[in-house]
């Protein structure tokens, strides 16, 4: 489902935008609880995992976007 809001003034455009769009308070906890994720697997390891991806082909079907891409991932010791 798509919103079609007015023009911001001065713009003359109007814009179309997903009801389903999460706000800038949502995207912001997202994020957070992602990085906090990430930190406490993180804690404690010396390993660094490192991930290259190459040939991306980005695939759009509504409001649903995926990439889809072919990756290696290599596990090594870190330094301190």
């Amino acid at each position: 489902m798509y919103v079609r809001r007015a023009a911001p003034r001065g713009t003359g455009r109007a814009t179309t935008e997903s009801a389903h769009a999460p706000t800038e308070a949502d995207r912001s906890a997202i994020l957070g609880t992602v990085q906090a994720l990430f930190d406490a697997l993180a804690e404690g390891s010396e390993e660094i995992l490192t991930e290259r991806m190459w040939d991306p082909e980005v695939r759009v079907s509504g409001d649903l976007a995926m990439v889809w891409t072919s990756y290696e991932t290599r596990r090594s010791a870190g330094s301190s």
